[in-house]
């Protein structure tokens, strides 16, 4: 594939992503096509004035109204992505040379723009966030889809559902990344219903939505408790496995779930929070793995991809919280022997190099300090610079 317009500039990759996820693309093709970065929110797509209602889906008084579509790339305003100001394109996509990670942005895209399409047309209100920024100051990053309606599945007096592609980080997975199924920011398809669907109906929209993309699940599994209950929702058309640990919290909020599995892998869960309500998440790189046979990314580029989502998410390297995340994974780089194309990677090499020679001139007169002591007093993280340490 070719990026005409464009030549061979890779910061284009993203938008080009971003374009592919929006666009109702066929054949990879996108003809005059403006690419904003951030994008609008509260943009609604004129293609889906009237939804459909698909059998087997319950009708709501919601489904009267068009369904809104909201996309955010950021919470912040400023520059493009990579620094670029808001650019519009003249975009075209054809057969050609372009790179196997920017095809992959554009199948990604597709398959996004695939699941927005389905729940448009069952009514379901959508919104698109490439922010990794939190919803709440429980953790640094936003880490699920469900983080921005928490409220909502605590207030017995909310009825309704919405759904998402919401963009996640997930420190817990930086020492699985390279495995091939944990990649540290990923992209979480998401439904969320307020005491309104079942789990009858989520079982049904998530195989009939699957069911489009040509995928069967291998098997789901399912808590015991919830086992005679919740099997003949899914109508005999999938193995079942019991499995006590389908149980999902975030902390507050807990419920049994069943879980969706492909190939060995998990691809998503349906979580029934407080037992009145549905959380599901879906993994958009795993469904992309097992549908098109994209490679993942090794362990550098995970590193190297997760910089640049926390970067474009508005976030500088600092000492404190996000900032030190992304210090620290920039270090990362630098310790795997691996490159970044970036000032801040360029800037945190130049620094690391200071402090390692600060530590060679401090280490005889306090050897016996702790790597505590060492970060705490001077900066320098011994825990990244195992090599160095006897240097």
């Amino acid at each position: 594939m070719q990026l005409e317009s464009a030549g061979e500039r890779p910061h284009l990759r993203q938008q080009v992503y971003n374009a592919c996820a929006v666009s109702p693309a066929v054949n990879y093709r996108l003809f005059s096509c403006t690419v904003a970065t951030p994008l609008q929110a509260s943009t609604v797509h004129p293609a889906y004035h009237a939804p459909a209602i698909l059998p087997g889906f319950p009708v709501r008084s919601a489904l009267a109204r068009r369904p809104k579509i909201t996309i955010s790339s950021s919470t912040r305003t400023g520059p493009g992505i990579y620094g670029l100001p808001s650019t519009s394109y003249d975009t075209i996509l054809q057969p050609g040379t372009f790179t196997t990670k920017e095809v992959a942005y554009v199948i990604a895209g597709r398959l996004i723009q695939q699941y927005q399409n389905f729940c448009l047309s069952k009514g379901i209100d959508f919104t698109r966030i490439e922010s990794v920024r939190p919803h709440d100051n429980t953790t640094l990053f936003c880490s699920a889809g469900m983080q921005q309606y928490k409220q909502l599945f605590s207030d017995p007096s909310h009825i309704g559902t919405v759904a998402n592609v919401q963009a996640c980080l997930r420190m817990g997975d930086l020492d699985e990344i390279g495995d091939g199924t944990h990649f540290l920011h990923f992209t979480m398809l998401g439904l969320f219903s307020f005491r309104e669907l079942t789990i009858g109906d989520a079982i049904d929209f998530w195989i009939e939505f699957l069911g489009t993309l040509g995928l069967v699940p291998d098997h789901v599994t399912i808590h015991p408790d919830r086992l005679e209950e919740w099997s003949p929702l899914y109508r005999h058309s999938v193995s079942i496995v019991p499995d006590a640990e389908c149980i999902w919290s975030d902390g507050s909020i807990s419920g049994y779930c069943t879980e969706f599995y492909k190939d060995g892998i998990e691809i998503g869960n349906i979580v029934n929070p407080l037992g009145t309500c549905i959380d599901v998440g879906f993994g958009a790189e795993r469904l992309d793995m097992i549908l098109n046979g994209t490679p993942p990314a090794d362990a550098l580029g995970t590193l190297s991809d997760t910089v640049m989502k926390i970067v474009e998410s508005g976030y500088r390297p600092g000492n404190k919280e996000q900032g030190y995340v992304l210090r620290k994974l920039l270090r990362r780089i630098h310790v795997l022997g691996g490159t970044l194309d970036h000032p801040y990677f360029e800037q945190e090499v130049e620094r690391q190099e200071r402090l390692h020679s600060k530590y060679l001139r401090l280490r005889d007169k306090y050897g016996e300090m702790n790597l505590e002591w060492w970060f705490d007093t001077h900066g320098i993280d011994l825990s990244d610079m195992p090599a160095r340490r006897t240097s």
